[in-house]
């Protein structure tokens, strides 16, 4: 007995990102390298008042924040959670440097606000539905 079933293989569906979305990120990348450049050819020293510590954090800081860009260029939700993580954590970095909690808290909500409405502008290029 033979079966007559054919399967049909199903054909994943393709995303598709807002410009919006993409503006975004590539601005996050393109500014968090511009930092990591600054802070390490020793312009961060005079620009940080911290000290020798925390120029190497802010360091990881940047490269986690390419890191959480990069996951949403791929379609991953940790990049979205891990994204606010650092932010958060750079939130406590200024707050022991001594730079103003108000307008570090101000820039931090507002670009974690940010990243969340360009996930959610548009209908089928709505970005947060397609994170994986």
């Amino acid at each position: 007995m033979q079966n007559n079933t054919t399967e049909t293989p199903q054909t994943p569906k393709t995303k598709k990102r807002n410009g919006c979305l993409t503006a975004w990120l590539i601005l996050t990348i393109a500014f968090s390298l511009i930092f990591i450049f600054v802070y390490l050819s020793g312009g961060g020293v005079s620009v940080v008042p911290g000290g020798s510590w925390a120029v190497p954090v802010l360091v990881l800081l940047l490269i986690l924040e390419i890191i959480c860009a990069v996951a949403l260029f791929s379609w991953k939700k940790w990049g979205f959670w891990g994204f606010c993580a650092v932010n958060i954590v750079g939130l406590g970095v200024d707050f022991f440097l001594g730079i103003s909690l108000l307008w570090s808290s101000i820039t931090v909500v507002t670009g974690i606000i940010f990243l969340f409405a360009v996930l959610n502008i548009g209908k089928e290029d709505k970005g947060w539905p397609q994170l994986d």
